[in-house]
Formats: C-alpha cells, structure tokens, sequence
C-alpha cells in the first residue's frame, strides 16, 4: 500500500512534468514511510481480512 500511494501521489501532484513526479517521489516516500509499519497494529483488528484479501500474486516458480 506505501508503493502504490507513494507513486499515486507522485504522478497526480507532478502535473505531467517527469522532473517534479522524481522530487514528489523523493518527498512522498519521505512523508508516508510510517504507513507501512500500521499493518503491525491494524492485524488486530477484526476487519484485518479485507486488506489482506485485496492482495493477490501471479507468477511463476
């Protein structure tokens, strides 16, 4: 979830300009790198599931 907002915040404030979505890419990083550590708290909720439920891999072994 951190990536994916990260790059969505990037590319919606960059205004389609690829120097300011590198600088927003930088800054978001910088300003959401404490989401990722929510997921240790928010497993105990009971609604947990529905995040994890969302997620999904395709590939190959």
């Amino acid at each position: 979830m951190h990536h994916l907002s990260v790059h969505f915040l990037a590319m919606l404030f960059s205004f389609n300009n690829m120097a300011l979505y590198g600088i927003n890419v930088d800054l978001f990083k910088w300003l959401l790198f404490w989401v990722k550590y929510l997921d240790k708290f928010l497993a105990h909720y009971k609604m947990a599931y529905v995040i994890h439920t969302g997620s999904f891999f395709i590939g190959r072994k």
